[in-house]
């Protein structure tokens, strides 16, 4: 239990010196922590290892390929603004 609280505490001091120095980063960990424990709802809890599903450790990884890809297509296929800074100036 107390081992709990430390790190509890330390977490909440780490996310302090995130919301004072990287605010996007801060709102991004409370929105993952949200997302996190409503899915937390409807996945487990697991009393052996055996019983976690394959896909469940892959999860995070897959999502962060899988919003990388989309946003290259995104910055692929929508053109430049017309007008705004760009590198060629011929």
């Amino acid at each position: 239990m107390i081992y709990g609280a430390i790190a509890f505490v330390v977490l909440l001091v780490l996310w302090g010196f995130a919301w004072h120095y990287q605010t996007k980063l801060a709102f991004g960990i409370l929105i993952g922590l949200g997302v996190g424990a409503i899915l937390s709802r409807f996945i487990g809890p697991f009393n052996t290892i055996q019983d976690i599903p394959i896909w469940l450790p892959a999860t995070p990884l897959i999502s962060v390929v899988i919003i990388l890809f989309v946003l290259g297509i995104l910055a692929w296929r929508v053109p430049p603004a017309e007008g705004g800074n760009s590198d060629s100036s011929h």
